[in-house]
C-alpha cells in the first residue's frame, strides 16, 4: 500500500507594521500636499485681490487729480479785454530791455500773439516804427506814424494777456498834430515824444508825454515858427 505524501501548505507571511507605515506616509503626504495647495490658492487669491485693489486706488487717484486740474484751468476766451486790473500789473519802474524798430522784435516768442492781436484790429504792423519792450513789466509800446496833421498813434501790447490797445490821446483841442516816429527820454513811467510838422513855410515842433502805465498820450507844449517871423512857444 503506497504511503500518502504529507502536503505542506506554505502561507505568505504578512507584514502589518510595514503596511501601516506606508499608509501613514501616504496620508501625511496627501495632507501636506492638500494644505500646501490650500495656502497657495489662498495666498494667490489675496495677492490678486490686493493687486486689483491697488489698481482701483490708482485709477481713483488719477481721476480725482484730473478733475481737480480741470477745475483749476480757466476757460480760454477768444477775445481778451484789457481792464484796470491789467493796467495795474504793469510795473511803472520796470526797465526797458530794448528800444528799436518794431521789425527787430519779430523773432520774439510773443510776436505771433502781437500779430494776431493787430490782425483782429485791422492794424498793419509794417507801418510801425519805434518800439520799446520791457520783459519785467511784460509790456511793449510802439508807434504808428500818420500823415498830414494826423499825428501818430501809440499802442501798448500787454504780454500777460495778449491784449493790444491804442493809447488815449489828449490833444488839448489842437486840430493839427505833428508826426511822432520815435520814443524819447523816459522818466519813471512817462516817455517823452517829439513830433515835427512842416507845412507852407512853417515848422511846428510838438512835445507829448506818453504814460505807458495809463496808456495815455498828452500834448504838453509846441513851438512854431514860420519863415520871416518870430517863433512862438505854447504851453498846455
Amino acid at each position: 500500500m503506497a504511503k500518502r505524501k504529507k502536503q505542506t501548505t506554505i502561507r505568505c507571511t504578512q507584514y502589518p507594521e510595514t503596511m501601516g507605515v506606508i499608509l501613514l506616509t501616504i496620508v501625511v503626504t496627501a495632507f501636506m500636499v492638500g494644505t500646501g495647495i490650500y495656502f497657495w490658492l489662498n495666498a494667490s487669491g489675496k495677492s490678486t485681490e490686493n493687486t486689483l485693489k491697488n489698481k482701483i486706488d490708482i485709477l481713483e487717484t488719477r481721476l480725482t487729480t484730473s478733475e481737480k486740474e480741470t477745475e483749476a484751468v480757466p476757460l480760454v476766451k477768444e477775445e481778451v479785454s484789457e481792464t484796470a486790473e491789467d493796467v495795474s500789473e504793469v510795473i511803472a519802474e520796470a526797465p526797458f530791455n530794448r528800444c528799436a524798430h518794431l521789425s527787430t522784435f519779430i523773432y520774439e516768442n510773443w510776436y505771433p500773439d502781437l500779430r494776431n492781436a493787430a490782425k483782429n484790429k485791422r492794424l498793419s504792423l509794417s507801418d510801425a516804427t519805434s518800439a520799446c519792450f520791457s520783459e519785467t513789466g511784460q509790456v511793449l509800446a510802439f508807434i504808428i506814424p500818420k500823415t498830414e496833421c494826423q499825428g501818430s498813434e501809440v499802442y501798448r501790447f500787454n504780454l500777460s494777456n495778449s491784449s493790444l490797445k491804442k493809447a488815449d490821446l489828449d490833444n488839448k483841442g489842437r486840430g493839427c498834430l505833428a508826426t511822432v516816429e520815435e520814443f524819447g527820454r523816459r522818466t519813471g513811467s512817462v516817455i517823452q515824444l517829439q513830433g515835427t510838422e512842416v507845412k507852407d513855410g512853417c515848422r511846428t515842433d510838438q512835445y507829448f508825454d506818453y504814460d505807458y502805465t495809463k496808456n495815455t498820450v498828452e500834448l504838453q507844449s509846441e513851438y512854431g515858427i514860420c519863415t520871416g517871423k518870430e517863433g512862438k512857444l505854447t504851453e498846455y
